[in-house]
């Protein structure tokens, strides 16, 4: 019988019927991620929403709507006086199409890291 190896169960090779003239050490198989519940993969993997902090700079804007516009999401809204207004602010994605048409740089989109 040829040469072979066992050992694969305990997560290392080792040498069998004659292998083990080699003079080789055991060979350390790579360690495997196990889930919560101890089987491969069965890990329950959540993803954080990001939160992102919106602003407008008043001085800047000359309130055209474009943000409004292209905001998928509803987050900027135009009041009364023509001014446009941050309305829901956790339905951001951080696309920031807001900010890259605004022609007027007013708009500041930034992750929030805490």
């Amino acid at each position: 019988m040829a040469g072979g190896w066992c050992g694969e169960e305990k997560g290392f090779l080792l040498p069998i019927n004659g292998a083990e003239k080699t003079g080789f050490p055991p060979i350390p198989l790579p360690r495997r991620r196990r889930g919560r519940a101890g089987k491969l993969g069965a890990g329950i993997q959540v993803k954080m929403k990001k939160k992102y902090n919106i602003h407008i700079i008043a001085e800047l804007c000359k309130r055209c709507g474009i943000c409004v516009e292209f905001c998928s999401r509803n987050v900027f809204s135009i009041n009364e006086d023509g001014k446009i207004e941050i309305v829901d602010p956790d339905s951001c994605t951080g696309c920031m199409l807001c900010e890259l048409r605004c022609p007027d740089f007013a708009i500041d989109l930034i992750e929030d890291k805490g």
